[in-house]
C-alpha cells in the first residue's frame, strides 16, 4: 500500500494566548486519489482531521473553530499537492489541468 504521511504545522493565532504550532500528521492512501470516490474518502478524512485537531487546539468559538479547519485543510491540500484532491476542494470535478472553453 502506497501512503503519504502529511504533516500540517499550525499555527494558532487566532486564540487569546500567544501563538502555538502544532504538528499535525494524516496518512493517506495515494491510490485513493486516483478516482473521484476515493478523493471523496480521503477529503472526509482530512476533514474530520481538521475538525479533531482544532477542537483540541482553539477555542470553541465558532468563529475560532472554522478559520482553523479552513486554514488546517488548506495545508492537507497544498501538502498533497495532488490535482483531484485540490479540485475537489476547490468544488470542481474535473482536474486543475482540464480546462472547458
Amino acid at each position: 500500500m502506497k501512503t503519504h504521511a502529511i504533516a500540517a504545522a499550525l499555527s494558532l493565532s487566532c486564540i487569546a494566548a500567544p501563538a502555538l504550532a502544532a504538528d499535525i500528521e494524516v496518512e493517506v492512501d495515494l491510490r485513493m486519489l486516483e478516482t473521484r470516490q476515493g478523493t471523496a474518502i480521503v477529503y472526509e478524512k482530512l476533514e474530520k482531521k481538521a475538525v479533531r485537531s482544532c477542537r483540541q487546539m482553539t477555542s470553541r468559538l465558532p468563529t475560532h473553530l472554522r478559520a482553523c479547519e479552513a486554514d488546517l485543510m488548506e495545508q492537507f491540500v497544498e501538502d498533497l499537492d495532488h490535482p483531484m484532491l485540490t479540485a475537489h476542494h476547490r468544488g470542481k470535478d474535473a482536474p486543475l489541468y482540464a480546462s472547458r472553453g
